[in-house]
């Protein structure tokens, strides 16, 4: 199972020119201008337009490399996304923290790993306030990219897992629709891990919303498997990091020194890196 979920992921190739079947050519910038066009006032906000790099472009014209028009249209929901969660995207504006979602890590390859653990979850949550703090988590796990990574890890660490607190699938629907659109192909790897056989409920109905190709990147495993996983893709001390933190969840119920959303940045302008909100749980 983990070898299969870890198989070699290609790199991001520079945005080129795309031929339609009538042999013309598209260019990036004009499958820009017609995302454009979809956007409400058909105009770019300043944060937008700093979003759409060579790089990031290159994901929306990969996807659908032989219809620049459902490229343009994949690309319109992630920048019409990203203008509805600009002020949590920009540090404008703290979330209201849910649990302990955050960027545990960064690997010796410079991808970062998120950690989401079940055991800290609240005993209520208002929908909203679980899709900001996603936004501010995934957006600091790229922030975080370094030496060239351009996708990141996740794990989610079930052990206190609680149907009760999850009887809504909608959360997870949202974040699925995340790395779908704004944050397409920045999955690397996926470990959920110690999943009871309940958890197997809230996956069917999450995962319905997931493309084949991300539901590929995900594995269930033992806690000493994903440590072992980790150790091979992201190398000893992303995976000694992920240790401690599976251990306190178990010994404490908790991680005492989790920072949100990330242990890798002291301060992002406007939004202060705080320690995980105690008496939730």
């Amino acid at each position: 199972m983990i070898s299969r979920s870890l198989a070699a992921s290609a790199p991001f190739a520079r945005p080129r020119n795309r031929s339609g079947s009538d042999g013309s050519t598209t260019s990036v910038a004009e499958i820009v201008h017609e995302a454009r066009l979809l956007l409400p006032g058909q105009t770019l906000s300043a944060a937008q337009a700093k979003w759409c790099t060579p790089d990031v472009l290159a994901i929306y014209v990969r996807a659908r490399p032989e219809d620049p028009q459902a490229a343009a249209q994949l690309l319109a929901k992630a920048l019409a996304w990203r203008q509805e969660h600009e002020a949590i995207l920009t540090g404008a504006r703290i979330p209201r923290w849910q649990g302990d979602m955050r960027v545990l890590t960064r690997g010796n390859t410079g991808h970062p790993l998120i950690l989401m653990s079940m055991c800290a979850q609240p005993r209520s949550s208002v929908r909203v306030d679980l899709v900001e703090h996603m936004v501010a988590t995934l957006e600091a796990a790229v922030r975080g990219m370094q030496d060239g990574a351009t996708t990141f890890d996740v794990v989610c660490d079930c052990h206190g897992f609680s149907i009760m607190k999850n009887l809504d699938p909608r959360p997870g629907v949202d974040a699925f629709e995340m790395l779908k659109h704004p944050y397409r192909a920045r999955l690397r790897y996926g470990f959920i891990v110690d999943a009871p056989s309940a958890f197997g409920t809230l996956w069917r109905l999450a995962s319905g919303a997931v493309p084949k190709q991300t539901r590929g990147k995900i594995t269930f495993v033992t806690r000493e498997e994903a440590v072992a996983a980790i150790k091979l893709c992201s190398g000893p001390e992303a995976a000694r990091d992920v240790e401690k933190a599976l251990t306190d969840n178990r010994k404490l119920g908790r991680s005492p020194d989790a920072k949100l959303p990330s242990h890798l940045e002291d301060r992002h302008p406007g939004l202060a890196t705080e320690s995980s909100p105690g008496g939730q749980v």
